[in-house]
């Protein structure tokens, strides 16, 4: 049986962690308490009244959410967006947002991303 790498482990814990805190920065906190991470965060989850994204619908929260954590959710955003069969409508049409609104990466960092010298945030 291998060993896990510990520093691979740490960073993968620390990405989940980020992705997470993201998602209850947006008002997700309860779908967190249904899958049962509140252990990734090392701690309990505190839900907090975020005003501002109060107004905000559905869709639009999982669309900033997306962007903020970065090119690969923004990509798994635009796959929603294209080839999601029975999602409602308004998540579908804000994820198309995606496509075109999305900011861009510079392309030296995506090969040094790939070639395993750098992280994309």
């Amino acid at each position: 049986m291998a060993i896990p790498r510990l520093d691979l482990t740490v960073r993968n814990l620390q990405r989940y962690r980020q992705i997470l805190n993201t998602f209850l920065r947006y008002g997700f906190a309860h779908l967190i308490e249904r899958m049962d991470l509140s252990r990734v965060l090392g701690s309990r989850i505190r839900r907090k009244s975020s005003q501002p994204l109060d107004d905000l619908g559905f869709a639009v929260r999982v669309r900033m959410a997306f962007e903020e954590l970065g090119p690969t959710f923004v990509k798994i955003g635009q796959m929603i967006s294209t080839q999601a069969v029975g999602l409602p409508d308004d998540l579908l049409l804000e994820l198309s947002r995606l496509q075109d609104e999305a900011g861009r990466v510079d392309p030296a960092v995506i090969r040094r991303f790939v070639s395993g010298g750098a992280r994309i945030a």
